[in-house]
């Protein structure tokens, strides 16, 4: 086994062996990684998060070192946020916050709107909820549609899926994994970003490919409806990279023109993997954001922006 995972523990949930870890005590706290990664992404996260918090990061099903998905296999994301609601449960300690971060935070997001009991406080970092303003593929109606009501989301998406997303789809079906990963890195962390990368954080994209491949070559992103996502009545903080791709900050702010309670915090000189590229920062808001207390309403029941403001009525 990876040495990295020598001090993991194991749980079974759902028929599935997690790998996880924890730090600290207090109120539970849950982190939820994105794609191509595994528990490993939030090092730099669990001795400071742990200092006030319970503090819980798991490699979700078919990370490393977890199994395996095996080749040609589906990865829907309903299994996923069965697995979070189920380490939940099994912990016994309530409601808990969340933290996630890309797919994770996806996956964070659907369980507050299936299952909102089990959450207190959201961060989502980034979740790619393509879903919200696409239907994937989109059929032409549907791209006129897209041009009319959010014709600048439509052309970020249109640019995304041409520039990134078909090319890396083209050569993971010629078997050419090392290109679409390179493909993918540069498109959403950003040439220099991803140029810079360590040998051991490349090594965990590589080893966590297979997850990605599957969600490209297959279902691709679940949809997800406005009306559903408005329903989260938690407090939400939205973390963004300030040198993210534009379509994340588009997603984002179409996010917080949906949820009732939810601020948007942009984290300067960063990547899509935010937490990573300025961890003090991303833990000083998470901590900030989870220690303050519950936030209310509006007057005109709309969230008043944290640190930067937003505008829907552009997406």
């Amino acid at each position: 086994m990876n040495t990295a995972f020598e001090n993991t523990a194991r749980m079974t949930v759902n028929g599935t062996r997690l790998a996880y870890v924890e730090r600290g005590s207090g109120d539970s706290l849950v982190l939820v990684h994105g794609g191509v990664s595994d528990l490993r992404t939030w090092d730099k996260q669990l001795q400071s998060l742990g200092e006030r918090y319970s503090v819980l990061a798991y490699s979700r099903r078919y990370a490393r070192p977890n199994t395996e998905l095996a080749d040609g296999a589906e990865d829907p994301i309903q299994p996923h946020v069965d697995d979070l609601a189920a380490i939940i449960e099994t912990r016994k300690h309530g409601a808990v916050h969340l933290v996630g971060h890309s797919m994770g935070g996806q996956i964070a997001l659907f369980l507050a709107i299936q299952r909102p009991e089990l959450v207190r406080k959201l961060v989502l970092i980034e979740p790619p909820v393509i879903g919200l303003i696409a239907r994937m593929p989109p059929s032409f109606v549907h791209i006129l549609q897209m041009l009319i009501k959010r014709p600048r989301s439509a052309m970020t998406l249109a640019r995304f899926r041409r520039r990134v997303m078909k090319p890396a789809e083209l050569a993971f079906r010629q078997g050419d994994d090392k290109a679409a990963i390179q493909m993918l890195g540069k498109g959403i962390l950003g040439d220099s970003y991803f140029n810079t990368l360590s040998p051991g954080r490349y090594q965990q994209i590589w080893e966590n490919r297979k997850a990605d491949r599957a969600q490209i070559l297959g279902q691709g992103y679940p949809p997800l409806r406005p009306a559903d996502v408005s329903s989260v009545d938690h407090p939400v903080l939205l973390l963004r990279g300030s040198d993210s791709p534009k379509l994340f900050h588009r997603l984002t702010d179409r996010l917080a023109g949906l949820l009732p309670r939810a601020r948007i915090v942009d984290i300067a000189n960063a990547s899509h993997i935010l937490h990573e590229d300025k961890p003090s920062s991303v833990n000083s808001e998470i901590l900030k954001f989870l220690d303050g207390p519950a936030r209310e309403r509006s007057a005109t029941g709309t969230p008043q922006p944290m640190a930067t403001a937003f505008t829907s009525s552009s997406m």
